[in-house]
């Protein structure tokens, strides 16, 4: 029975490869055979079949359309240099072979070296420069509050002092002003009081004379008291303001540092002279006003001394003249009128000192209120200014500017090694040692792949496309023929040539025909197609193989695209198609996300029923992209389904085998050991990685392959 099913697969093998050859020997009358030949029954295996993934059938062609062209390559680099230094040494000859960041020539760097150390220097001296100053702001800054509150605590304080004084009567002027006026005011009263006593006893012809030396004694004693009073008063004023010149200093301090940290600025060039003007201004009138008041004090303390004084040698008079009142001259009633006039007068002046000082107390009240926003502003802008000062050297221009300029100068430290950008050969040295190195100095070209550029002539175009192989030849290989496929048609037609033609790439897939650059070559159409997008890639074979067999299709455009990924739909279908299933048969679904109407449905169905596939939770996951441990457990499920027996071969386990699925091991061990999968660099299988078109294209080819060399032996 295995012998039968292997026979059935070989019939089925040997009929698609029939099919292919008949197709690739057909006459040259006959259409032109799409890329892939699929066998009978079925679709596209390895895409869903759309507009957008089917490959298009091709143009019919005629058999005798030939040209000529000239050999180029693929990849030209010219390497050019601006930096105008001496070539001190060339490294290559023309014909050279090249590999990329190979070094082709050396330029003299002396110059270039010399400007760099002196632009790091420079650059070194400068950013120690910026951070003393970002230091400097920074430290001005972190200061500028305590400063600030401290100007702004004294302030503050010295706008209360000045309101509790005068809301508590504690001012020292006023109060010297309220006693002078009680003062006066007590002296008047008394006088008026003797003035009743002096007429009471002239009415009732008292003595005078005994009447005026008691009133004396009375005006006496109060003048005493007045001028003890003042003097106390005085006194304590003094004391207080000589005691206040702490306070004073501080405030004068806090405003000679803020200035010095005004001057710091100004020299750095942050603030205006008008401003430190300002301060300088503000210490002086602080200084003048205190000084002022000092003085004003002192002189008001000895005129009151001198008034005690006076006030002491008036009392002990008086009390002298009582003891002797008859003996003495007594002031006569007129004398005591004109002492009430004298003194109504003193209480009037009295009263308008009193409220001059009030006002100027409530004076002084605004003015250092306005003194406190003054200072609060000043501060914020203080603040806001070395806040500035210090982005200011944060981002010093200067510094940038250098580190720019040392850069580009080790940039072109880097140019003066003139490298190759590709591998090649150097097909042309444009400069000797010695010279300057301004301009195109060297040529590489990729001479592994090469292109041939010709034109096609109009009658020709329609019966040509992209993808069609050619055959090439030239008197410079004798009767070699050589393959290769054309690659790109220019949509219009060449410019001011006498006839209408098409410029044509062809790139040349035979490896080393032997041509070389510059070579006439003459083209022929060719029986063959190819996908541009695989030549020379490491699954090419496998990819023309399968493809030829009818298991993949292109995406268009003669474009196979080798690095796209496969889902699990398509895989089914790869296997449907190697089996030649009869898939009308299956016209149920038993998975939830599998709809009947699908393209893939009777494909997943047929492989379900056999065995191949059978996926948990009532899902088969059409449209994620298969693993390389899914692949491998369905393509040693279909082995076993088919009954093929494999080689076993001793190949070693993969470094990654522990972390490949349990239930997926043994299926990657029995394709290992046969040689149809093999691991990725570093020994590793990497069951969880997504398997490209182009590795399940490998994997089927070699599959086919050992089944047949299985079948042989």
């Amino acid at each position: 029975m295995k012998k039968s099913k292997k026979l059935c697969f070989i019939k089925v093998i040997t009929s698609l490869c029939i099919t292919v050859l008949l197709c690739g020997c057909m006459a040259t009358s006959t259409a032109q055979a799409p890329l892939v030949a699929q066998p009978v029954g079925t679709q596209l295996a390895a895409s869903q079949p759309s507009a957008q993934t089917e490959e298009t059938p091709q143009p019919e062609f005629i058999s005798n359309i030939s040209a000529r062209g000239t050999v180029e390559s693929v990849t030209t680099r010219n390497v050019y240099s601006v930096l105008g230094q001496r070539v001190e040494q060339i490294n290559v000859r023309e014909g050279d072979v090249v590999m990329q960041g190979q070094v082709l020539a050396v330029l003299d760097t002396e110059e270039l070296e010399f400007a760099i150390e002196q632009q790091t220097a420079a650059l070194a001296l400068a950013r120690q420069n910026n951070l003393a100053a970002v230091g400097d702001a920074q430290r001005m800054l972190d200061n500028a509050p305590v400063f600030s509150n401290n100007a702004i605590q004294d302030a503050r304080r010295m706008l209360n002092e000045a309101t509790g004084n005068l809301s508590n009567n504690t001012n020292l002027r006023v109060l010297h002003a309220q006693a002078a006026l009680d003062a006066a005011e007590i002296h008047l009263n008394e006088l008026l009081r003797s003035r009743e006593i002096a007429l009471q006893d002239y009415e009732e012809g008292g003595d005078i004379s005994v009447l005026g030396a008691e009133t004396a004694l009375q005006q006496a004693e109060s003048a005493l008291i007045s001028a003890r009073t003042d003097l106390v008063v005085l006194e304590a004023a003094h004391e207080r303001l000589l005691n206040s010149d702490d306070a004073g200093s501080m405030s004068l301090a806090a405003l000679e540092d803020r200035h010095e940290r005004l001057q710091i600025m100004y020299n750095a060039g942050f603030i205006a002279r008008e401003e430190l003007r300002q301060s300088e201004n503000a210490i002086e009138l602080m200084k003048l006003g205190y000084n002022e008041e000092l003085r004003h004090s002192e002189n008001n303390l000895i005129a009151a001394r001198s008034r005690y004084n006076d006030a002491q040698i008036a009392y002990a008079n008086a009390t002298t003249a009582q003891g002797r009142s008859f003996v003495h001259q007594y002031r006569s009633l007129e004398q005591i009128d004109i002492m009430i006039v004298t003194a109504e007068t003193a209480v009037l002046n009295a009263q308008r000192v009193l409220d001059a000082e009030n006002a100027a107390a409530r004076q002084e009240i605004n003015m250092l209120r306005n003194n406190l926003s003054s200072v609060e502003t000043s501060a914020m802008l203080e603040e806001e200014n070395l806040r500035s000062a210090v982005v200011m050297a944060e981002a010093a221009t200067s510094v940038e500017l250098m580190e720019i300029t040392l850069r580009q100068l080790e940039r072109q430290l880097e140019n003066s090694i003139i490298t190759t950008p590709i591998s090649g050969t150097v097909t042309a040295v444009h400069i000797r040692e010695g010279s300057l190195a301004s301009g195109l100095l060297f040529t590489v070209e990729d001479m592994e792949n090469l292109r041939v550029i010709t034109r096609f002539r109009e009658y020709d175009i329609n019966n040509l496309s992209v993808g069609m192989g050619v055959t090439i030849t030239s008197d410079g290989t004798g009767n070699a023929e050589h393959k290769g496929v054309i690659s790109r048609i220019s949509p219009a037609a060449v410019a001011h040539s006498p006839v209408v033609e098409f410029e044509t790439e062809i790139l040349i897939i035979s490896e080393n025909t032997g041509l070389r650059l510059g070579m006439t070559t003459r083209i022929s159409i060719a029986n063959e197609r190819y996908f541009t997008d695989v030549i020379r890639h490491w699954a090419s074979d496998h990819i023309n193989l399968v493809s030829q067999m009818g298991l993949f299709s292109g995406m268009g455009d003669s474009q196979f695209a080798p690095e796209a990924p496969m889902t699990r739909a398509m895989f089914v279908r790869v296997l449907a198609a190697v089996e030649n299933a009869d898939l009308s048969l299956y016209t149920t679904s038993r998975y939830d996300d599998v709809s009947t109407d699908a393209w893939y449905a009777p494909a997943v169905e047929w492989a379900a029923s056999v065995g191949i596939i059978g996926f948990d939770n009532g899902n088969f996951y059409p449209d994620k992209n298969i693993t390389r441990e899914e692949m491998a457990f369905a393509l040693a499920n279909y082995i076993n389904y088919k009954g093929f027996t494999l080689p076993s071969n001793e190949t070693g386990v993969f470094a990654d085998a522990s972390s490949i699925s349990p239930w997926a091991r043994t299926h990657v061990d029995v394709l290992h050991r046969a040689g149809i999968i093999s691991g990725k660099p570093g020994n590793v299988f990497d069951p969880e990685g997504i398997s490209t078109r182009a590795e399940v294209a490998a994997l089927f080819s070699k599959f086919i392959s050992v089944v047949f060399h299985a079948e042989e032996v």
